[in-house]
């Protein structure tokens, strides 16, 4: 069946090659009487019309398997795309993992120097070490007040500038008033009648 289609398609390409030399060799030559040139161009009508439905059929003939042929080359561009997304699915899970890595070893860094700083803070003399919170702001100090036993925090606060004890102090409240709000909301107040 392919090979009656091939021929076909040679032939309607041969014929139209011919008729396109025969065109020119036509007005080159002599010139018929006009009864035979209407017969050679109605037998010309009709093989270009017979081959023009071969044409048509082979097209058709074709159809079905030109579009699978388009249908797989999709697949196979379809492939392509999905293999680069993975790679890059895989490249970005790598460096999420990277970063992961670096943020975990950041954060135990800054826990065991927090752990340190406290204990150091802790073992210094309260005058001495209200001298060293007092050149940090006011929420590094308070995170580190709120980390030490209670008895040394209060000498060191003794110890601190009037000032920067208040700012401390609204600090450490502050922190401590979220808490206190949201169970003031939860709790129903009771309002009494006065007679």
């Amino acid at each position: 069946m392919m090979k009656k289609k091939i021929f076909y398609f040679l032939l309607v390409g041969f014929m139209s090659f011919s008729a396109s030399s025969m065109a020119d060799d036509q007005s080159t030559s002599v010139r018929l009487p006009s009864a035979q040139v209407q017969t050679e161009n109605s037998s010309e009508v009709k093989a270009v019309d017979s081959t023009s439905g071969e044409v048509a059929r082979f097209c058709q003939n074709i159809a079905s398997q030109a579009q699978d042929a388009r249908f797989e080359l999709q697949l196979r561009q379809l492939d392509v795309m999905r293999n680069q997304i993975e790679m890059r699915i895989n490249l970005l899970e790598k460096k999420r993992k990277e970063y992961d890595d670096w943020l975990a070893r950041r954060n135990a860094f800054l826990t065991k120097t927090q752990d340190s700083f406290v204990g150091i803070i802790s073992r210094m003399r309260p005058d001495a070490a209200a001298a060293q919170l007092s050149l940090l702001d006011e929420v590094a100090a308070a995170s580190i007040i709120l980390k030490l036993e209670p008895r040394i925090s209060s000498a060191i606060m003794n110890e601190l500038q009037a000032e920067k004890s208040a700012n401390l102090m609204r600090v450490l409240v502050s922190v401590q008033k979220v808490p206190l709000e949201k169970v003031s909301k939860s709790t129903p107040t009771v309002k009494t009648s006065m007679p």
